[in-house]
């Protein structure tokens, strides 16, 4: 994934996706079985890049791979950093 495709993807999330797109969401982490701390260390490494710290969100990144190894958007962030 390109920088600019992270870039795209970190408007898309947040700007403000409808009410349908999280529910479509949240079904999907039901279907793949994410459980919430996995989850927070996405979210919490998204909002880190979305600041521009990207040195912070390297070792989030890092253990949510480490923890979840089949987590394949964590392992194309953890790749693109």
């Amino acid at each position: 994934m390109s920088l600019f495709r992270l870039i795209c993807f970190l408007v898309l999330v947040f700007a403000g996706p409808s009410a349908n797109a999280g529910a479509m969401l949240a079904g999907k982490a039901a279907v793949h079985r994410l459980d919430h701390g996995n989850e927070t260390l996405l979210v919490s490494a998204l909002e880190k890049i979305r600041q521009g710290d990207t040195r912070a969100a390297l070792p989030l990144l890092q253990q949510l791979v480490s923890v979840n190894p089949k987590f394949k958007l964590a392992q194309l962030m953890y790749a693109d950093l």
